[in-house]
């Protein structure tokens, strides 16, 4: 896969052996204008010469030219990772790997912003050209990732249960952290997954969102033991779980949801 470079020159035609305008709508010898880093046409070469007489033309053979694609959840910062963490293993081992990898503090602004950075560009290696993007350290990775290429959502991830959930409003400040909106980058909201954002707190971030009309991404049902956590506070998520009992969070103020909603 190529993606194209993006030292275009003012004005030209790429032509590529087809061109995908949606799913399944492909056309044969097709190509696209591009005028000043912006896609001013797209259809058949002799459309396109007819219509921009004159435009210097790049040709890509046995290449298809399709729209970039979206990655709808990542976390970038999170890059540092790669080969790391063995597998595979059970949700809970894997959190508990994910937490003992993470830098010392001396260490993790260098770590994070070198990681996001890292990953924008691999997704561009791609093909890929927005990004849903959940991040715990927004004004680290925010700030590389406004300037481009890729088109970033930006989730500012929280999280606030138990004995931490006077933290909320620090973690909510924080992901609204906005300084770097601009062309290729806005914000959203990402309460954590059920086990971490209990239910006053899940609220009140969702009213923030609603009126600042920011889109919201969360965690939610990626395992069935959410469930027994949501009724009893207990389970591989709950209070058995290593990480729970290191962390000493959980208190009798966290609200159970018997059968609750995760099925």
């Amino acid at each position: 896969m190529s993606v194209f470079p993006t030292d275009l020159p003012p004005g030209q035609i790429i032509i590529a052996e087809a061109l995908m305008t949606q799913p399944r709508e492909v056309i044969a010898q097709a190509g696209i204008v591009v005028e000043h880093g912006r896609i001013a046409a797209v259809g058949p070469v002799a459309q396109l010469r007819f219509r921009f007489p004159g435009l210097p033309e790049q040709l890509f053979s046995d290449h298809i030219l399709c729209p970039g694609f979206v990655n709808a959840h990542t976390h970038l910062e999170l890059s540092f990772l790669r080969d790391k963490i063995p597998g595979p293993m059970a949700f809970p081992d894997w959190v508990l790997q994910l937490v003992a990898q993470m830098p010392q503090p001396a260490d993790a602004a260098y770590v994070i912003r070198d990681a996001t950075q890292s990953g924008a560009e691999e997704c561009v290696r791609f093909g890929v050209t927005t990004v849903g993007d959940i991040t715990r350290w927004p004004e680290l990775t925010r700030p590389v990732l406004a300037g481009g290429p890729v088109h970033v959502v930006s989730f500012g991830e929280i999280t606030a249960l138990g004995k931490r959930r006077h933290t909320l409003q620090a973690r909510l400040d924080a992901a609204l952290t906005s300084h770097a909106v601009g062309e290729y980058l806005s914000i959203g909201l990402s309460p954590h997954a059920p086990y971490s954002v209990e239910g006053p707190a899940l609220q009140r971030i969702v009213a923030v969102a609603e009126s600042r009309r920011l889109p919201l991404a969360m965690h939610l049902a990626e395992n069935a033991q959410e469930g027994e956590f949501l009724a009893t506070l207990d389970g591989p998520l709950g209070r058995s779980w290593p990480l729970m009992q290191r962390l000493d969070i959980i208190d009798e103020q966290v609200p159970r949801f018997s059968g609750g909603p995760i099925r």
